[in-house]
C-alpha cells in the first residue's frame, strides 16, 4: 500500500469516527453549577455550543468569548458577546459554527462571577473539547 492510499484510509477514518467521538462527551458532562437555579454548558460537536439553563424565577444574562488560535485572521477567529437566557423560557442555546480545517480554539463562558472555559480543536467543522476548568 502506498502513502497517499494509507494517508487516504486514515483521513476517512478519522471523518468517520470524529463525529461519535465528538457527540461521545454528553452534552451534560461537562457543566458549571452556577447556583441552585442556573447552569451553564460549552460543548462541542457540529460547531461550538454556548447553552444556560434557568430553573429559576429571575433573567440569566451570560458573557462568552470564542477564541481561534492560528494562521487564520477574519471575524470569525475571535468572538465574544452576551446572552439572555429569560425565566420563562428556561433553556438559551447559542451554536459558532466554524468550518475549518484544523484550528485550536478555546471557549469561555460566564455568570455571576463564576468561569467555564473549555479548551481544544476544531477538525473539518468539529469542535473536539479536550480540557474543562
Amino acid at each position: 500500500m502506498n502513502i497517499k492510499k494509507l494517508a487516504m484510509v486514515v483521513a476517512i477514518s478519522v471523518l468517520l469516527i470524529l463525529p461519535s467521538i465528538a457527540s461521545a462527551n454528553p452534552s451534560r458532562q461537562y457543566a458549571l453549577s452556577v447556583n441552585d437555579d442556573v447552569e451553564i454548558y460549552i460543548t462541542g460537536g457540529f460547531g461550538v455550543s454556548f447553552t444556560i439553563v434557568n430553573h429559576g424565577y429571575r433573567n440569566v444574562t451570560a458573557n462568552y468569548t470564542l477564541l481561534c488560535d492560528g494562521l487564520i485572521s477574519n471575524k470569525y477567529c475571535n468572538i465574544d458577546g452576551k446572552m439572555f437566557c429569560p425565566y420563562e423560557i428556561e433553556e438559551s442555546t447559542l451554536t459558532f459554527y466554524l468550518p475549518y480545517a484544523f484550528i485550536p480554539v478555546t471557549a469561555t463562558m460566564s455568570v455571576d462571577n463564576k468561569t467555564l472555559s473549555r479548551t481544544g480543536f476544531i477538525l473539518m467543522g468539529f469542535a473536539v473539547f479536550i480540557t474543562s476548568e
